[in-house]
């Protein structure tokens, strides 16, 4: 229905619910949602010009008030404060009351206010992410407490693992089977992210006084412990992004096998020009084919192309790199990359050619072809001599009619 009142009927191949988490197409479709509400209620509140530049999340897991900051673009930051028995939600909402919430968690003035609300989070997951041809994103799939960081970025994943399959099946690339895996590889690990923020929240949230105490006891003396205080402040412990089933082509090799489903790492490059950059400007939108070679001539010279061709796939050759230069740690943003080796082409395709220093990164993949996907993940990686039945099995993957 239009603004106006009328009535518009809209044909579509596919539907993509993005209508948050009271979404109406999910409720059409009866797919229930599984999981609890918080009780709990939080003041959020968004600020802008904030003086605090810090970059990071801060919790601050005092048990007379449960309080968690985050940075927002443009010198924004949000702000939650947990609402405590008796507190009545107007009274908190005034300019005043969160000048003085603001400013007893960092002892400094708030900033502009740009917005403020009442929140009550939610830990639930739809039974399905799709039925029939449509499919469920965001919110309307999932709903997370913000303790993990992950909500924005689970929807993100979402249409990132669906979109690049929806375009293979519209192009007459691949079966609508593939739209299956969308469900079978992002359900799993979204509620094991809910699971993980809700046991976040369970420590930042506890107002029980002799438990906060024990907590920060136990924390004090993780923190002096160098490795677990690594894996804490690099964020680690959270479920890490991987696939164990789906649009995926596992190698029987022992050493290899948990390498498909994993998600490409971004390590620092070094391009023909000396210039910083990171393996996603090179990878291209679509398919890529890497390979760790030190001579880009021959990195591809034994491998038929036309069926890597035929799905737009990107080349990259990655050498060991040439020892480092004044400058190189420095990521070059100013300009997109656009150096190939014009004279290397594979097939049609020209190859790209840069160099890593990262010795952990190359022998992780030493003498395999790696198969990246369009969302980054790793579909498979295969040894030279084996690549004709790599090819097969792929097309097995993707064929109509198999």
């Amino acid at each position: 229905r239009t603004p106006s009142g009328m009535l518009q009927k809209v044909w579509c191949n596919y539907l993509l619910a993005c209508d948050g988490g009271r979404s109406t197409i999910r409720r059409m479709l009866n797919i229930p949602m599984k999981g609890t509400t918080f009780a709990q209620k939080w003041l959020v509140v968004d600020v802008i010009d904030d003086e605090e530049s810090s970059p990071i999340a801060m919790f601050f897991c005092n048990p007379s008030r449960p309080t968690v900051t985050v940075p927002s673009p443009h010198k924004g930051r949000r702000w939650e404060f947990m609402l405590l028995p008796g507190e009545i939600e107007n009274d908190l909402l005034r300019t005043d009351s969160i000048a003085a919430l603001i400013k007893q968690a960092r002892g400094s003035p708030h900033s502009e206010i740009i917005r403020r609300t009442i929140y009550t989070f939610h830990s639930t997951i739809a039974q399905n992410f799709s039925k029939g041809r449509v499919f469920l994103l965001g919110d309307a799939a999932h709903m997370m407490p913000p303790f993990g960081g992950q909500g924005l970025n689970s929807g993100l994943r979402d249409a990132h693992n669906l979109f690049w399959k929806l375009a293979m099946v519209l192009h007459g690339l691949a079966s609508d089977r593939l739209l299956d895996t969308y469900h079978e590889e992002r359900h799993r690990h979204v509620a094991q992210m809910i699971r993980f923020s809700s046991f976040l929240g369970s420590i930042v949230m506890s107002t029980n006084k002799p438990a906060a105490y024990c907590r920060d006891i136990v924390f004090h003396l993780l923190n002096h412990v160098q490795a677990i205080r690594e894996i804490l402040s690099e964020g680690r412990i959270k479920p890490q992004p991987r696939y164990k089933t789906g649009f995926l082509l596992f190698n029987k090799e022992r050493k290899h096998r948990t390498i498909a489903g994993r998600m490409l790492s971004q390590p620092t490059l070094a391009t023909a020009q000396e210039r910083c950059i990171l393996l996603d400007e090179v990878l291209g939108p679509g398919f890529a084919l890497l390979r760790f070679h030190r001579n880009p001539k021959e990195a591809f010279a034994k491998l038929k192309t036309d069926f890597w061709e035929r799905l737009g796939t990107q080349f990259v050759c990655i050498q060991p790199g040439i020892p480092r230069k004044e400058g190189y740690n420095s990521l070059d943003r100013e300009r997109p990359h656009k150096e190939t080796y014009e004279s290397l082409r594979i097939g049609k395709a020209p190859l790209m050619v840069v160099q890593s220093h990262d010795t952990g990164f190359l022998a992780d993949y030493r003498d395999l072809f790696v198969v990246v996907r369009p969302d980054r993940y790793i579909l498979g990686v295969f040894r030279e001599e084996k690549a004709d039945m790599f090819v097969s099995a792929f097309q097995r993957l993707l064929d109509k009619d198999s």
